[in-house]
């Protein structure tokens, strides 16, 4: 099957489809559609990520609609937008973004053994910081930190040496 760049025609309709199922799955009794332009948005799109990039772009979309008796207006392509960007920039703010176009295309220099090792690191850090500010107290350390109790302790089991002292 052919690239949904080269169906233009499904767009629309995968688009509907996408959203009726959002709405139900967050309760609205119906889905109020898209504005012209917001659908002139989805048409215009070159969808890299195909069908699924389609689907998490209307679900994100229709999820950030302030009123679900609204058409929706506003699509949101890129899931970490900055809100006060708008396609509009001037280009002041053009240098920025030119510069995170080409951090994205430079091979990356962190090696995978050294970011998992800074990420281990990090949660590390994290998890004895908890556990100090909830005297060693593990359900209140894992709930300060979002986890269950049960993931904390797997988080323990993965670094014996937080509640020894030693990393």
């Amino acid at each position: 099957m052919p690239p949904l760049r080269y169906r233009r025609d499904d767009i629309a309709e995968l688009a509907e489809h996408f959203a009726q199922r959002m709405c139900r799955e967050l309760g609205y009794d119906w889905f109020a559609g898209f504005d012209r332009a917001a659908l002139a948005q989805l048409l215009e799109h070159d969808w890299p990520g195909n069908v699924r990039e389609l689907k998490n772009v209307v679900e994100r979309s229709v999820y950030r609609n302030p009123d679900p008796a609204e058409p929706v207006r506003h699509i949101v392509l890129d899931p970490f937008e900055a809100p006060w960007r708008h396609p509009g920039h001037s280009e002041t703010d053009a240098e920025p973004e030119r510069q995170k176009t080409a951090a994205r295309e430079a091979p990356a220099k962190t090696a995978a053994g050294d970011l998992r090792q800074r990420v281990a690191e990090y949660e590390q850090r994290l998890i004895r910081q908890a556990l100090e500010a909830a005297q060693f107290n593990q359900r209140r350390a894992a709930e300060a930190l979002g986890l269950t109790y049960h993931q904390l302790r797997a988080s323990l089991r993965k670094y014996p040496g937080l509640l020894s002292g030693g990393d």
